[in-house]
């Protein structure tokens, strides 16, 4: 039997199977499509013959968001709003924060504003995930930390997309 990785480059299902996979939506640990792609991952392997595939326990920190909400405080207008995964908890009254707009929230756009950062809530602009220039939410978040924002907001580069 061919190990896996072997058998890439003559595997015409490779593409499909990914297809697949994505096909379960997010897959956040614990969630149904999490469940699911875990399930039809286990078959798939099976149906490969690659021998019996096991499943093993892993202990670890969960986390889960019980809600997001933003809105804007002149209007009480809500906007869409989705948790950035392991993202900590406000005060059960929200908080209402002066928002700083960082273009696209580069470690070097954040530095340049300096002491504007501090206490506010920093703006950024989410990236491609698959571009070679792509700069990851955490760099971005970290300079945000690092400059002393109280908060952390990533919008959708296009307008209309939703909430990132």
């Amino acid at each position: 039997m061919q190990s896996m990785p072997e058998t890439f480059p003559e595997d015409r299902n490779l593409w499909s199977d990914f297809q697949a996979l994505c096909e379960f939506g997010g897959r956040l640990t614990g969630t149904p499509g999490e469940v699911a792609a875990r399930d039809w991952s286990v078959d798939r392997l099976r149906a490969l013959g690659l021998g019996q595939p096991t499943r093993e326990p892993t202990v670890y920190t969960g986390w889960a968001a019980s809600e997001a909400k933003l809105a804007l405080a002149a209007s009480g207008e809500p906007l869409d709003a989705t948790a950035l995964l392991c993202s900590g908890d406000t005060p059960p009254a929200g908080v209402e924060l002066e928002v700083v707009d960082c273009g696209r929230g580069s470690p070097e756009d954040i530095r340049a504003l300096g002491d504007q950062l501090r206490g506010r809530a920093a703006l950024v602009r989410h990236d491609y995930m698959f571009a070679t220039t792509t700069i990851h939410r955490r760099v971005k978040l970290a300079a945000a930390i690092e400059a002393g924002a109280a908060a952390f907001l990533i919008a959708s580069p296009e307008p209309g997309l939703g909430a990132v």
